[in-house]
Order: C-alpha cells, then sequence, then structure tokens
C-alpha cells in the first residue's frame, strides 16, 4: 500500500497516460492512500506506485469528463469508483450519473465532492 501525505483532493488523476486513484487513507489519518489503476483481462486493478510519483502528481492533473468518459469507454470500468458500468444509461455515457458530477464539480472548482452510499448504485 502506498500511503502519502499530500495535498491533493481524493480523485483519479492523470500523469504520463496512466490513471491514479487518490482516496483517504482508512487506517492513518491525514494520510491518502495513492494506486495506479490498470486493466487486465477486463479486471479492474489498483497498483501500488513509487514516491516519486506521487512527488510529481499535481491537483491540476485531475482528470477530465472526457478522460473518464474514453476510460469507460474502453473497459466498461468507472474509472473514479472502480465500479462496473451496468445501467443502460451509465453504459451509454460511459460513467455513472454520481461520478460524472464529481468530476464536473472537481474540474471547475478543483475540489472533489465526496460520495455517500445512497450515490453508489451505478
Amino acid at each position: 500500500m502506498t500511503i502519502a501525505q499530500t495535498s491533493l483532493t481524493p480523485g483519479v488523476y492523470k500523469l504520463d497516460g496512466r490513471l491514479y486513484a487518490v482516496k483517504p487513507s482508512r487506517y492513518y489519518a491525514g494520510r491518502q492512500n495513492i494506486k495506479r489503476l490498470e486493466v487486465r483481462r477486463g479486471k479492474l486493478y489498483r497498483r501500488m506506485v513509487t514516491f516519486d510519483v506521487i512527488d510529481r502528481l499535481r491537483q491540476d492533473m485531475h482528470i477530465t469528463l472526457e478522460d473518464a468518459v474514453a476510460f469507460g469507454e474502453q473497459h466498461h470500468f468507472c474509472c473514479m469508483c472502480g465500479r462496473s458500468l451496468t445501467r443502460e444509461d451509465s453504459i451509454a455515457k460511459a460513467i455513472g450519473p454520481v461520478c460524472e458530477k464529481r468530476i464536473k464539480q472537481a474540474t471547475a472548482t478543483n475540489h472533489s465532492v465526496p460520495l455517500t452510499a445512497a450515490d453508489r448504485d451505478h
């Protein structure tokens, strides 16, 4: 597990053509879990990253809606939450409605919107 203390807001970031997920750590207060997203054989994996990658990630590297849709079209997963796209409207748009809203708000204000348990059905 790659745990770091950064100023990044939770979300997905793009660096050198790869996507990295940043989430608050469940075990270390004030620290974040950073993983590289990788799809192999139709399954989404979260891989550990090196500290040089963490040092290079910046807030302005938060993915755009177009990046998230391209990922969803190619892999049939949501890059924000990692869920399979199963609802017809989510498959057609290549992203779920909650994560679409989160990306739009994050890119507009450079802050992510927290995801609640009620929002997780896509």
